[in-house]
């Protein structure tokens, strides 16, 4: 995706590779947006319980003093009075959160000993201001209370051997707390499970993005595949339920003027390539399934019949047979499994279609167990002889070439093929492992096709 040769000072390169980027993640995006919605949703759900079952209410006593030493108290100079306040003021906070106080309390309020004293004591002061807010925090609201009296009390006591007995004088007091404090809620905790799992998905995004060595468009298939486009087939409008992926017949009502179009282009380059040639089987193959190659054979075939061209359609597909349900046509109880593993003749299985008389339907019948051979067998290389003979132009739908050896098989019963590719869907190594399978058994790539459905 990052092209390595573009200058780093070249900012419309740059710009280039950003929108590649950040189309590759819209397309992962809408392709996994299902998944990521229930993923944040699901991870605001555990933060909302977590806070939920985690929490155990504090409550928090507060107030302010300030502190002088006790009246009467003398001092040799301004100076003198001025450099104890400071020292006080610099001292007062550990003072107040010491062990020597804290111990001083515990034995004031019955906990002398005790590990049960779970309280925090929060101190804050100014340098050179005798001025100190106090905080005390507990899971009891009157425990929490009275530490802090207990604390102010206390204070001078500690104090004293080093600054003389202190004074402190109350400016604030808050009372005895009312209602827990420091509690994060439960929609806040939700709102950070989601937006954790929002971060996580926006970095999971951009790796996929990132690693995704699909083919985005047109100029990709010459450039990547080394293979002569034929044409584009479009994105299909259809009706209904959003997401509904039924194949798009061109023969049907309602379908566009644009992909009617875009079958003809493709049809008209594959012609001129098979009368080059001198093709007539014609091999309609994918690298991997759900890529379209079905609809585009039917397709194919439809366009061919409307040219009055002899066509026959075969299902190559044994582990899979669709055609049939793809046209809307009824299941034959008899089909391609049974000719050639000797049960019926070739009359038996072939089926004229309903809309076209020149198109002639060889459906794969019931599921093979062995389909590899059933396609290596005399059979089959006898019914392609015929079929040629009686035919303008014999269509294969195949497996798919990168995972299932049939399409192998078939190759070498056909005499060119047709990759049809699915716009952000395959990865460019199982593209062209498909395409290697195919050459391997000597048959010619005529071209390929991409599906931008």
């Amino acid at each position: 995706m990052w092209d390595k040769t573009v200058d780093i000072d070249n900012n419309e390169g740059i710009r280039v590779n950003l929108i590649t980027l950040i189309k590759g993640m819209l397309v992962q995006l809408k392709r996994n947006a299902a998944k990521l919605v229930i993923l944040a949703v699901l991870s605001g759900a555990v933060f909302f319980a977590g806070a939920k079952l985690a929490y155990s209410p504090v409550y928090t006593a507060r107030a302010s003093f300030t502190f002088n030493r006790v009246t009467g108290a003398s001092y040799k100079t301004g100076t003198e009075k001025n450099s104890i306040i400071v020292k006080l003021s610099l001292m007062f906070t550990e003072i107040m959160t010491g062990d020597a106080l804290r111990s001083i309390v515990m034995d004031e309020l019955g906990y002398a000993g005790s590990k049960s004293f779970n309280v925090k004591i929060n101190a804050a002061g100014q340098e050179a201001i005798n001025i100190v807010s106090l905080s005390v925090t507990a899971d009891d609201p009157q425990l929490a209370y009275d530490t802090l009296q207990s604390l102010m009390r206390n204070v001078s006591k500690v104090t004293g051997p080093a600054f003389g007995e202190i004074e402190v004088k109350v400016l604030s007091d808050e009372g005895l707390p009312t209602s827990p404090s420091g509690r994060i809620s439960n929609k806040l905790a939700a709102a950070a499970g989601i937006l954790l799992a929002l971060m996580i998905e926006l970095i999971w995004l951009v790796l996929k993005s990132l690693s995704d060595h699909s083919i985005k468009n047109r100029k990709d298939m010459p450039r990547l595949l080394k293979i002569e486009l034929l044409g584009v087939l479009p994105k299909a409008k259809r009706a209904g339920f959003i997401g509904a992926k039924s194949p798009v017949i061109i023969d049907a009502e309602g379908v566009s003027t644009e992909m009617v179009g875009a079958v003809h282009t493709i049809l008209s380059r594959i012609e001129r390539e098979a009368q080059e040639n001198k093709m007539k089987s014609i091999l309609i193959t994918s690298a991997l399934a759900g890529e379209g190659k079905t609809s585009t054979a039917v397709n194919l075939a439809i366009a061919l019949a409307g040219q009055e061209k002899k066509v026959a359609l075969v299902e190559g597909n044994l582990r899979n047979p669709s055609i049939l349900s793809i046209l809307g046509m009824p299941q034959m109880e008899k089909g391609l499994s049974d000719l050639l593993s000797g049960g019926c003749k070739a009359q038996d299985v072939m089926i004229p279609y309903t809309k076209h008389n020149n198109l002639t339907l060889l459906p794969g019948g019931k599921l093979s167990a062995n389909p590899a051979t059933l396609w290596s067998s005399p059979a089959a290389v006898k019914l392609f002889k015929e079929l040629e003979a009686d035919f303008d132009y014999v269509l294969i739908d195949s497996p798919a070439s990168a995972s299932i050896s049939d399409s192998g098989l078939l190759a070498r019963l056909a005499d060119g093929y047709v990759y049809v590719v699915r716009k952000g869907y395959a990865q460019l190594p199982i593209l062209r492992k498909g395409m290697g399978t195919l050459s391997n058994f000597g048959c010619k790539a005529i071209g390929s096709v991409l599906n931008a459905d």
